[in-house]
């Protein structure tokens, strides 16, 4: 029966399950593999009810906010059970992994999925489901690692939900199951695409995913995680001591090595990070070191930028240090053990339940000088007395991730999900919004030094953004050496994306303060050498000595084109408006015009000839062209994720409303039965 399905491709027939073999240009199909323990029980393979929620809900909250915004309780435990957050008795933290798994798989073929269902149509046939896009994605993907083949369907376990759940789940099962001729023939049609060939069907699915994501989850499999020491609270001997205790090997003294499998060793940078093998991060993660806040799960490429601020800092206590996008508190703690509470720290942080989990992670490890506030960093008074004292900030804006590569990590270090696919639209607010936090950081009255961190490998986020600060600063700003004991010569930090972690940039500036000199009088200038200004531009032209052309002879025809009358002469305003346009560099005109937006269709505001005026609504025009623009990149970044998601549910909204129009009749009404 099979068989008669893929007669004219036999590539396309599903092969088994599992198999030990794969191809040679293929990777294993292993994907998150910190999210099981070693030893697999029957009882992984059923999915329950709840789960499905759980796993909706999750899905709908990340694309919507562009991180676990809103989202249940329920994800929220599987994220901190994913992390070591959770200890190995509770009875949840297996399916709270289980929901993060099918979260995580539901977010990598995203874009295949939203391509079956709009090929196939599947809420245009079944336009009940569409109040519940989230669950319907999720399941589709659950039976897309089938092939919806009929003979493997996953069925899913009853579990205490409420009804009314309970029976949309039921019949959407139902509907998928009625309709999975259609999705397999997309799926094929897909595969054939995109080439996607393999022994097994999980190797199937996973050569629909690009190359560069394939290689990415490969490295990702066997990459070693990091712990850090929590120095608040213990001390690297100690913790070394409690897992030889515990059971685990702890070689503090050899270098980390990617061959290493069974043992725990250190960092040979830091001496508050642990390496630990991917093969025994799944029985650590459970344990109560971890789980009691000792040992916290942190990526090593987090750990530099907290490294750098300290280096700034001077000996004595008593300053302020603020950190323009907090998220779930990593960097944060990391400083705040770094400078044992000798400072004080602001975390901004605008959403609400990322704030709660903050406070909830900086409670749970022993941290008590650090305020958070529930505000946004750009809309942050810089003239507040409370940031007077203020002498460092570091800034880690939004940007697209590309020098991640252990993203299931990050997402349970950050509780946030790199999205792998962004237009250029995007990438160009991206770079507004990172060039417009560092502009907000040096406003600060008292600020010395910023420190800029970037996940990224683009050189538009990176270097381009550094550049245009620097410029823009009126040379009030100087980048200075990160970390220059760990990398002589180098002004910039940049690692890229390896098998031994995530890449990072990080980049520092401090404040120029220039000393006023008094060794030059006013009055010893001479006059004579310098240059006078000039008074009215048209008096500038008229003492240029420019050879006088003749008109010619021949009469113009006129006709409808050139009977425009002639424009009338500029004023004195618009005059110098239009040399100061016209004498600005390439350098600079190009990102303005990179960032231009359409006009609007307000009434433009009238040009005066008064000095103070113009000025006051040129400074108002620009206010409101940068808040156009900052409201712009929040709709960019996340309302671009909520138009790929949503998009197969308005496509199936369209063909609906198209149906409908086409079923009204039209006046005069014709004889539905003619006669013969």
């Amino acid at each position: 029966m099979l068989e008669s399905q893929y007669r004219s491709e036999p590539l396309l027939h599903p092969g088994p399950l599992s198999s030990p073999l794969h191809h040679g240009h293929l990777f294993p199909a292993q994907s998150e593999p910190i999210l099981h323990n070693r030893c697999a029980s029957p009882d992984d393979a059923a999915v329950a009810y709840h789960h499905l929620i759980a796993a909706a809900d999750a899905l709908e909250a990340i694309v919507a906010e562009g991180a676990l915004v809103g989202i249940s309780p329920t994800c929220l435990r599987s994220l901190r059970a994913g992390a070591g957050q959770l200890s190995r008795t509770d009875a949840k933290a297996r399916d709270d992994e289980k929901v993060l798994g099918i979260v995580y798989g539901t977010m990598k073929y995203l874009h295949y999925i939203d391509i079956v269902l709009v090929k196939t149509q599947f809420l245009v046939y079944y336009p009940a489901f569409l109040s519940c896009l989230g669950l319907v994605k999720v399941v589709i993907y659950l039976h897309l690692q089938h092939h919806f083949d009929a003979t493997r369907w996953l069925r899913f376990v009853p579990s205490a939900i409420p009804s009314r759940q309970a029976e949309t789940i039921a019949s959407l099962d139902e509907s998928v199951k009625l309709h999975s001729v259609k999705l397999g023939a997309a799926l094929a049609r897909l595969r054939i695409e995109k080439r996607a060939v393999g022994e097994t069907v999980r190797d199937q699915v996973e050569a629909l995913l690009p190359f560069e994501i394939r290689i990415r989850e490969s490295v990702s499999v066997g990459m070693h995680k990091c712990v850090r020491v929590n120095l608040l609270r213990t001390t690297p001997s100690e913790v070394s001591d409690m897992l030889r205790n515990a059971g685990f090997h702890v070689d503090l003294s050899q270098p980390p090595s990617l061959h290493e499998t069974q043992a725990i060793l250190s960092d040979p940078d830091f001496d508050d990070l642990l390496v630990v093998p991917a093969s025994i991060f799944n029985d650590l993660k459970s344990h109560d070191i971890m789980t009691s806040g000792l040992l916290i799960f942190q990526d090593k490429a987090s750990a530099y930028a907290p490294r750098q601020l300290v280096s700034l800092l001077p000996t004595h206590t008593g300053l302020s240090i603020m950190d323009a996008r907090a998220g779930c508190g990593t960097r944060v703690a990391h400083i705040a053990a770094l400078t044992r509470d000798k400072h004080h720290i602001l975390a901004f942080e605008s959403r609400t339940v990322r704030t709660a989990t903050l406070r909830s992670r900086l409670d749970a490890q022993g941290i008590k000088n650090v305020e958070v506030m529930h505000d946004d960093f750009m809309s942050a008074n810089t003239k507040d007395p409370r940031y007077e004292h203020v002498t460092a900030v570091i800034c880690e804006p939004a940007c697209s991730g590309s020098a991640i590569v252990d993203k299931l990590g990050y997402m349970l270090q950050e509780e946030e999900f790199p999205a792998d696919r962004y237009s250029t639209k995007d990438l160009v607010a991206l770079k507004r919004q990172q060039y417009l936090t560092l502009r907000k950081a040096s406003q600060f009255p008292n600020v010395r030094h910023i420190v800029y961190v970037t996940r990224a490998t683009r050189r538009d986020e990176n270097q381009g953004v550094v550049d245009e600060f620097l410029d823009m600063g009126g040379g009030q700003w100087t980048a200075v050496p990160v970390l220059p004991h760990m990398q002589p010569g180098e002004m910039f930090l940049e690692h890229l994306p390896s098998q031994s972690g995530n890449g990072i940039f990080i980049a520092c500036f401090s404040k120029c303060v220039l000393p006023l000199s008094h060794d030059i009088h006013p009055d010893s200038v001479d006059a004579d050498n310098t240059v006078p200004p000039a008074a009215d531009v048209h008096s500038s032209f008229d003492s240029l000595d420019v050879p006088i052309k003749k008109r010619r002879s021949r009469a113009t025809k006129q006709t409808e084109r050139t009977s425009i009358a002639r424009t009338a002469r500029l004023s004195r305003t618009q005059l110098r408006a239009s040399v100061e346009r016209l004498s600005t560099t390439k350098e600079v005109s190009l990102p303005s015009l990179a960032n231009s937006k359409r006009p609007s269709h307000v009434t433009k505001k009238l040009v005066s000839n008064d000095e103070t005026v113009q000025d006051r609504d040129a400074e108002g025009r620009g206010q409101e062209t940068t808040n156009r623009f900052e409201d712009d990149f929040d709709f960019i970044i996340l309302g671009s994720s909520l138009k790929h998601f949503f998009a197969p549910r308005n496509d199936a909204l369209g063909v609906i409303a198209t149906r409908r129009a086409a079923m009204r009749w039209s006046y005069p009404v014709p004889n539905p039965v003619p006669w013969k």
